[in-house]
């Protein structure tokens, strides 16, 4: 009986030692691949911005307008506009009017604040992608809306 015993426990601690570590392994790399989609979702809206501005005279749509404008003509599609995080109340992606195109440190699309714990997945007007901590987006979104006109 006190083998069967010890035998239960050493099967039911292995158990344990391996199944832990597996299972923190499994909710990073989920996390990793979820915010590499949004990544993807973000370059999207970030190009299809450029080529609208390259079919428009290099005017960008207004706040008003986007993403419908993309939507219409075929450069955005619908799914892009849901964030692989579906936790978070509000709109999943947030447009900034009035950015100057290529300007490598104006935001001009950001995913909800509230989706990622780690910051804010940042879209900038030359066309790149970060995840800023959540100090220096605000910081960077007021100084950017105190420079506007």
């Amino acid at each position: 009986m006190r083998v069967k015993r010890k035998k239960l426990i050493v099967a039911l601690t292995m158990l344990v030692l391996i199944g832990v570590p597996l299972g923190i392994v499994y909710q990073r790399s989920l996390h990793h691949a979820q915010l590499g989609k949004s990544r993807a979702k973000l370059r999207s809206h970030l190009q299809a911005l450029f080529v609208y501005a390259g079919n428009n005279r290099d005017q960008l749509p207004s706040a008003d307008r986007w993403p419908d404008a993309l939507i219409e003509e075929g450069m955005l599609y619908d799914y892009l506009m849901e964030s692989e995080y579906h936790d978070a109340p509000g709109d999943a992606y947030v447009y900034v009017e009035g950015v100057e195109l290529f300007a490598p440190d104006k935001i001009m699309v950001y995913e909800n604040v509230g989706h990622w714990r780690e910051g804010v997945l940042t879209g900038f007007a030359d066309g790149h992608v970060e995840m800023l901590p959540h100090d220096e987006f605000n910081r960077l979104l007021a100084e950017q809306a105190l420079e506007s006109p």
